[in-house]
């Protein structure tokens, strides 16, 4: 009896590394699913979250002057995470920032 509980306690103790070994589908085939999601302002709600803390969320080049800030994001964002719009809420970005890789920081 004691063996099964520590074989069990094993098969469950994951750590949070992004994924774990899923029980069989209907099928028999295994079906992976995320056990949680980073925090990172590139996702809306982290964004409202950080932003009611008082932090600003901008990349480098914003903060040197070299891009605009969009002052009306925030308010962008809030609206949509009240109203559950656009999708999960994820940043896209375009071609410059990624190709330039200036993410979006918490300051």
């Amino acid at each position: 009896s004691n063996n099964n509980n520590a074989d069990n306690n094993n098969n469950n103790n994951n750590s949070d590394a992004g994924g774990a070994t899923p029980p069989p589908t209907t099928s028999g085939a295994l079906k992976a699913f995320a056990l949680s999601r980073d925090q990172t302002p590139y996702r809306r709600d982290e964004r409202v979250r950080i932003r009611k803390t008082g932090a600003r969320i901008l990349s480098l080049d914003q903060i040197e002057g070299l891009e605009p800030i969009d002052n009306g994001e925030a308010e962008r964002d809030e609206k949509l995470e009240r109203e559950g719009g656009e999708g999960d809420g994820e940043l896209i970005l375009g071609d410059e920032i990624d190709e330039g890789g200036d993410p979006p920081r918490v300051w």
